[in-house]
């Protein structure tokens, strides 16, 4: 969706035609607040034709330290309500996925923000933080209920998340070569490196999971495994085989 100023459509044709809906140019008549949040969007989601959630970072209106924003729809974008989740004491600015809910229209949901502390004399993040909220009443409430920390290396890379439920999930991080697991949600983890036959301690870019113990992950070099084992050991998986 981009920075400051955003508009958003929605289509009822597959895509061939888009209508206007809201945008930050506009104010609602009720609130005098932008149609949109007027801050730095870092995603959007939909549950329903008429229930939508955009992860953005507010700066502008909430002094000098960002703070990570919440914004929910129920009108299919036409109005927004904002609220704002805490940021962790010393960090720098939080990055936010949108949430995603269990199943995709239900009342259990996760979000994660990702944030770097800053070392004072330095400036630079020597640490980097996965914050997680949960709720359970489809957004109304959030609680945090856990986080993890990594050494952040000079060029980081290699951060990608996939749940299989609103209890159960990976992270892909440092440098795409360590996974996180997680049985309840965020508020413990395990972590192992990732291993395959032929090549241990990979460079992964991506995950998928399908089932607790069946996904896939991607190489940077664009190669393609297959595990088992909920991401234990990973085989690879030859181009052309189906």
């Amino acid at each position: 969706m981009g920075t400051y100023p955003s508009n958003l459509y929605d289509t009822i044709d597959g895509g061939a035609h888009w209508h206007l809906v809201a945008s930050t140019f506009s104010i609602h008549p009720k609130t005098s607040r932008p149609m949109l949040p007027p801050n730095l969007k870092t995603g959007l989601t939909f549950q329903s034709p008429t229930h939508g959630w955009i992860a953005s970072v507010n700066s502008y209106y909430y002094g000098s330290q960002p703070s990570p924003v919440l914004s929910r729809t129920t009108n299919r974008g036409h109005s927004w309500t904002w609220a704002i989740l805490p940021r962790e004491p010393g960090t720098g600015s939080p990055i936010g996925n949108p949430p995603e809910f269990f199943p995709v229209t239900g009342r259990h949901g996760l979000i994660p923000l990702v944030s770097s502390p800053f070392t004072p004399s330095t400036h630079l993040a020597q640490t980097r933080h996965i914050v997680w909220y949960q709720t359970n009443d489809r957004g109304i409430h959030w609680e945090r209920v856990g986080q993890i920390m990594q050494p952040t290396a000079r060029h980081s890379r290699g951060l990608d998340i996939s749940f299989i439920s609103a209890s159960h999930g990976w992270i892909l991080w440092s440098q795409g070569r360590h996974l996180w697991h997680t049985r309840n949600g965020g508020r413990t983890w395990t972590t192992w490196t990732i291993q395959t036959p032929e090549h241990p301690g990979v460079h992964v870019a991506g995950i998928d999971f399908l089932t607790a113990f069946y996904g896939w992950a991607v190489s940077i070099h664009g190669h393609l495994w297959s595990t088992a084992d909920g991401g234990r050991i990973w085989t690879p998986i030859a181009a052309g085989n189906s």
